[in-house]
């Protein structure tokens, strides 16, 4: 078993492993990643600190063993892997581990679904999310090759648009989609639906407008660049737009914008957010707006 070197200063992918088949997707998407990204890889499993001390001395030697012999078979198999267990609380050493890493994005498989629902609740992605500052990449489908085709959930907000950027940096390669769900303010009194319409073209050009910028800063513009993504601006609720989108044409990954953590805001990462990250059958990466923005550090 390696210990990720405190000196190490090239960017260094983190993912959560409980042994669970949920956890091995994580896994699996982690390693493409870190091979498309150039990055070395860490996979962390976090013993229960309430066991008996015997117990967990046991366990952690044991599951050490059970990850290093299924990293062999992760490819691509030029990707660097570290394999740490530690004993403590899974919020604290995933933060703790992802802090002195640096890491660029945590990698999680998907929640435990629950009875009623609302598995996401209280979930580790969920206290991830609430205390941390770094994107997290909630995995629910076993991989099959890169992110090609990815949705994002867009609502000129200012974390909507740093979830963008940061989607762009992730995955310059892939083709996007631009969701957004319209509001007309007293619709029922307009004279004529062209002022809806006049609504929609004028949130596509604001739209267009933040896609270019956003694009230019974070990519070489190239001769294809704009065909590369495509804007839906729709009437209704977030959730009804998007998955009225992803039912014409399912995407491989779903990025959303979360809220930041200042004051009893801390306490919220959005109702869309949430709800997406609740139900969404496909992978999902929420981010969190800058630290700057956020107000405070972590609890």
């Amino acid at each position: 078993m390696t210990v990720p070197d405190p000196a190490l200063k090239k960017p260094c992918l983190l993912v959560a492993s409980d042994l669970s088949v949920r956890s091995e997707r994580a896994v699996e998407r982690a390693a493409l990643l870190a091979g498309e990204l150039r990055t070395d890889l860490t996979i962390l499993h976090v013993v229960d600190q309430q066991l008996p001390s015997h117990l967990s001395t046991v366990l952690m030697g044991e599951t050490g063993r059970i990850i290093e012999g299924a990293a062999k078979s992760l490819r691509p198999s030029s990707v660097q892997i570290a394999i740490q267990v530690a004993l403590g609380d899974p919020e604290e050493a995933v933060l703790s581990c992802a802090d002195h890493l640096n890491a660029p994005l945590i990698v999680l498989g998907a929640h435990r679904k629950a009875e009623g629902g609302g598995a996401f609740r209280n979930s580790l992605a969920d206290c991830l999310l609430r205390r941390g500052v770094r994107p997290v990449l909630i995995v629910k489908r076993k991989p099959v090759g890169a992110y090609e085709h990815i949705l994002i959930a867009m609502d000129l907000s200012k974390p909507s648009r740093h979830a963008l950027r940061v989607a762009l940096q992730i995955f310059p390669a892939a083709r996007f989609v631009i969701v957004h769900a319209c509001h007309v303010p007293f619709k029922g009194f307009l004279p004529s639906p062209a002022h809806s319409d006049e609504v929609r073209r004028s949130l596509v050009r604001n739209l267009e407008n933040i896609m270019n910028e956003e694009s230019k800063s974070v990519m070489q513009r190239s001769s294809d660049a704009e065909t590369r993504w495509s804007i839906v601006v729709d009437e209704g609720t977030p959730e009804s737009i998007i998955h009225r989108q992803m039912a014409k044409s399912p995407p491989d990954l779903v990025v959303v914008g979360t809220h930041g953590h200042t004051g009893f805001r801390r306490f919220m990462i959005g109702s869309v957010a949430e709800q997406l990250l609740d139900t969404l059958p496909f992978d999902l990466l929420a981010v969190q707006p800058p630290e700057s923005e956020q107000g405070i550090g972590r609890a």
